[in-house]
């Protein structure tokens, strides 16, 4: 957006000899608007030449220095950049220049700019040419390691120029800077899920294999900063892409060991909540609804409607796989506690 000082050295169109021959056709907003937006003078005079220039559908140089005014006094301007690209493509101008001079420097002053990525990604894909796309995401990260923008746009280079070698240290770089980067973290399962991926699409074995390892390098991560949340989140996305009964049963008893030495640590109890209702038999149930409610009055208090809502839903399906419907509400609570009571006893037991 342009600021006072610019819009006092900004001359007028209307003042300049090459647009003496356009008309501007003003904002039309009724008779009587009733909350008119008080725009600057810039601003107004900008925008009555650019809707002047798509009415005549004009694709010239001209117009295209005045897509980049109507961008400078509103960089969110999706029509402005779209028509940009139209006027772009007639002119046959120099892609390599608008992405690396125009895009870049607008890249500094606004680098959360959904039309911004959006006009790179054209432009790279027009170029056929992502070679510089890395190091420049780079940089933007290096100021913001989860802007959004840049790792969506990273994310669509990888897949779509298959530059996938190098990913995970570079992701492993900025994890060893911030454990807790949850883009990173998302990235990361991106790379080692994502179909397009050829070590991932070689074959189910290999992206099993794949799967074990990351749960491995997840398991390192999770030590270090046990109440981190994105890498149980991480460990989870995981766990659902193994196959086998063994590799499950492997998880569920590193988990055990897990709880045993953090007892306090809520992201391995909720862990462990999901996986025992994934297993759905009456003990892992039973389980399951003692840890809720341990959940919701001690380690996790800060969420304990959350854990309370959980024990609910996980307190219906124990009932409904017991056959306890026929119970009142408060005799069935009474035995399904005393059930989650001896098997946690009998889980800690063994």
């Amino acid at each position: 957006m342009a600021d006072s000082d610019s819009d006092e050295e900004w001359t007028p169109l209307s003042e300049r000899s090459e647009w003496k021959d356009v008309t501007p056709i003003p904002q039309d907003e009724g008779e009587n608007p009733p909350v008119s937006i008080k725009y600057t003078a810039r601003f107004t005079e900008v925008m009555d030449y650019f809707r002047a220039i798509i009415k005549a559908d004009e694709r010239s140089a001209r117009a295209l220095a005045l897509t980049a005014e109507v961008i400078e006094v509103n960089s969110a301007n999706y029509t402005a950049w779209y028509y940009r690209r139209l006027v772009l493509q007639a002119l046959q101008s120099d892609l390599l220049e608008e992405l690396n001079v125009f895009v870049a420097n607008l890249a500094e002053e606004s680098p959360k700019n959904y039309q911004l990525w959006y006009h790179r990604r054209w432009l790279v894909a027009q170029l056929k040419d992502a070679s510089a796309e890395k190091s420049f995401i780079a940089t933007v990260l290096d100021d913001d390691a989860k802007n959004y923008h840049a790792w969506a746009h990273r994310q669509w280079v990888v897949a779509e120029f298959s530059l996938w070698e190098g990913e995970l240290s570079f992701v492993d770089g900025l994890l060893d800077f911030d454990v807790l980067n949850n883009s990173a973290w998302n990235h990361r399962f991106f790379i080692t899920t994502h179909p397009g991926n050829p070590a991932v699409s070689k074959s189910a074995d290999a992206a099993a294999e794949i799967s074990r390892a990351e749960i491995e390098y997840t398991w390192a991560r999770i030590r270090k900063m046990p109440n981190n949340t994105a890498p149980w989140s991480y460990l989870r996305g995981h766990w659902a892409r193994l196959g086998s009964a063994e590799d499950r049963t492997q998880l569920m008893q590193d988990l055990d060991q897990f709880c045993e030495k953090y007892k306090t640590c809520a992201p391995s109890l909720s862990f462990k909540v999901f996986l025992l209702e994934q297993q759905g038999d009456e003990a892992s149930l039973a389980e399951a609804l003692y840890l809720c409610e341990s959940l919701a009055n001690r380690q996790a208090r800060m969420n304990m409607k959350y854990w309370l809502m959980r024990k609910t839903a996980v307190r219906d399906k124990l009932s409904s796989l017991q056959g306890d419907e026929e119970l009142s509400g408060e005799e069935l609570q009474m035995v399904l506690e005393a059930r989650a009571a001896k098997a946690a006893a009998a889980a800690a037991a063994a």
